[in-house]
């Protein structure tokens, strides 16, 4: 039987695509179904969370009131949800960022400029999307969504390597694996 491994990531057991010879069939896994990983998944998650969470809500919230306009009690909704969001999202991204620095083969020895485009691109490629949706559902109007969106691009711009840099620095203090 040969067994492929398809997972991403460095689990520790076998590389990428590795093959591994056993006798009679195929079978495919991945790193979710492998149940001594399970307390490392939980970690990663909660390490990139909480990175998250304490990374950006100062700085959207200062965003919000200071330069949007948004009242105290719509940028307090508007930090809650972005938290709630952050619980589904911040691991996701942080393996959206595995696999964008992968793809565009950079790594931890590579040149400071690269890590930079690497990390900027990724967060405004990955944040994008979300950043006005809960802007509106926060209660936000049309108008404070259109000057607090680009704004927030450009601090998605200023805050790519920055915060990549403190995720990374947060998986170490935890014992996460960084990514650059």
């Amino acid at each position: 039987m040969d067994i492929i491994w398809i997972g991403g990531g460095d689990f520790g057991m076998f590389s990428r695509h590795q093959k591994i010879n056993a006798p009679d069939e195929k079978v495919f896994f991945h790193a979710r179904e492998m149940p001594q990983k399970r307390p490392r998944i939980f970690r990663d998650y909660v390490i990139d969370t909480t990175s998250s969470i304490v990374f950006f809500t100062p700085i959207m919230a200062f965003m919000e009131y200071s330069i949007a306009g948004m009242t105290g009690s719509a940028v307090l909704k508007s930090r809650i949800m972005a938290i709630l969001i952050g619980i589904l999202l911040a691991r996701i991204y942080g393996i959206f960022r595995e696999w964008w620095a992968m793809h565009t083969k950079t790594n931890p020895e590579s040149s400071s400029r690269r890590k930079l485009i690497v990390d900027t691109s990724a967060r405004v490629l990955f944040r994008l999307p979300t950043y006005p949706v809960f802007l509106f559902i926060a209660g936000a109007s049309l108008q404070q969504v259109l000057i607090a969106l680009p704004t927030g691009i450009a601090i998605g711009i200023a805050s790519g390597r920055p915060y990549g840099y403190f995720l990374d620095t947060w998986r170490k203090l935890w014992g996460g694996k960084p990514t650059l």
